[in-house]
């Protein structure tokens, strides 16, 4: 969200996205809401 250029904004979206989906088929898990609430990217 504090990101200043759109474009800037929405890859980090689509990398943090990315990101929680091969999280997820790694672990098995998948906790998007407690990592954002702790605060881990």
């Amino acid at each position: 969200e504090r990101i200043p250029y759109t474009e800037t904004r929405s890859y980090v979206q689509r990398v943090m996205e990315n990101y929680e989906v091969y999280k997820m088929r790694i672990s098995g898990k998948y906790d998007i809401v407690g990592d954002l609430v702790n605060g881990r990217s």
